[in-house]
């Protein structure tokens, strides 16, 4: 393999990557701001400094319970920012790909096909839910059901709209 062989794979997997690396990096910063937040929230509301490092342990596991109660919100906020990101790499792309634009256009697909692939993973996700109940995992493990609680709180809109919709089109 010469060096352009191996120059261009690397050019390759960096394409691959990049956009992934995007978004977890921007996952990654609005994490970070909201527990910066959400310590000085907890800090202000306390009114005091941790002295002791129990109490600087207290005020971490206060704040990473705090910002798991906000886990779905704070993903819609890194897609929704990243979303016109990864626009703007697909049209850079587009642009070094076909510079005289003309982007093939691909053929065109039925509906009923897109039909069929949204109810094979209703039916997956129905399939994979039950067996979960029925192994028993809820029972077992406390950090599943804590899991299971969080996805099913309550929130429906913002649970179709977010991690049925948003979140997957950045992905």
């Amino acid at each position: 393999m010469n060096a352009d062989n191996r120059t261009t794979s690397w050019k390759s997997v960096w394409r691959v990557l990049y956009p992934l690396l995007t978004y977890e990096g921007i996952i990654y910063l609005i994490n970070t701001m909201a527990e910066i937040l959400l310590l000085a929230a907890v800090i202000r509301e306390g009114d005091a400094l941790p002295v002791s490092i129990e109490d600087y342990l207290k005020l971490l596991e206060t704040v990473l319970i705090r910002e798991a109660s906000w886990r779905y919100e704070l993903l819609m906020i890194a897609a929704a920012v990243t979303l016109p990101i990864l626009i703007l790499y697909i049209r850079m792309d587009r642009k070094r790909l076909y510079p005289n634009g003309n982007v093939p256009v691909p053929p065109k697909v039925e509906p009923i096909h897109y039909i069929a692939v949204a109810l094979a993973g209703l039916s997956a996700c129905y399939v994979v839910n039950n067996l979960m109940l029925a192994s028993g995992l809820l029972q077992a493990d406390t950090a599943y059901a804590e899991a299971y609680e969080q996805v099913f709180q309550g929130k429906f809109a913002l649970e179709i709209l977010g991690v049925g919709i948003l979140i997957p089109i950045v992905e």
